[in-house]
């Protein structure tokens, strides 16, 4: 009769430490503290096309190191057009001239500042990518309307987005 009460406890106990899997809740795997942040790999202002090519050589060596990352790349500058433009020289560059797969060159650029500026960041998979110092969005530009053909001027708002 022991024996009967003893196997019954430890059939019980086992069905007790068994996860129950018919509830249909799925778990997520929690962020893990150890998950790594989005790196600054470098940072430049205006400088020639010559040096430019070196950042992005050794970037894209970086990238290829760590094949699981994504790169962010933000611009930032004056204008949308001088923005635009330098994101597609340095994605072209990583891409076809390094050989970086498309999907992980993130670039992303910003109008309306006084200078211009470029941040390489590595994003290991999980880390949240990096946010911009002015947060998510600039306000509208404030851009000096000029004479149109009805004569007006003054100061309007251009969006930049």
């Amino acid at each position: 009769m022991r024996n009967g009460y003893l196997v019954i406890l430890i059939f019980c106990l086992l069905l007790v430490s068994l996860p129950n899997r018919s509830s249909g809740i799925t778990r997520t795997k929690p962020l893990s503290i150890d998950t790594p942040p989005a790196k600054k790999f470098d940072e430049y202002g205006f400088i020639s096309l010559a040096k430019e090519k070196r950042r992005l050589d050794r970037f894209a060596l970086e990238l290829q190191r760590r094949i699981a990352a994504t790169s962010q790349i933000l611009v930032y500058g004056r204008d949308q057009a001088e923005v635009d433009a330098r994101i597609r020289r340095i994605r072209n560059y990583l891409v076809k001239k390094r050989g970086i797969n498309p999907y992980r060159v993130l670039p992303e650029g910003q109008a309306c500042r006084r200078e211009y500026k470029t941040e390489l960041w590595i994003v290991p998979p999980g880390a949240a990518p990096p946010a911009h110092a002015d947060g998510p969005k600039l306000s509208p530009c404030k851009v000096k309307a000029r004479n149109s053909a009805h004569g007006v001027t003054g100061v309007m708002n251009a969006r930049r987005a």
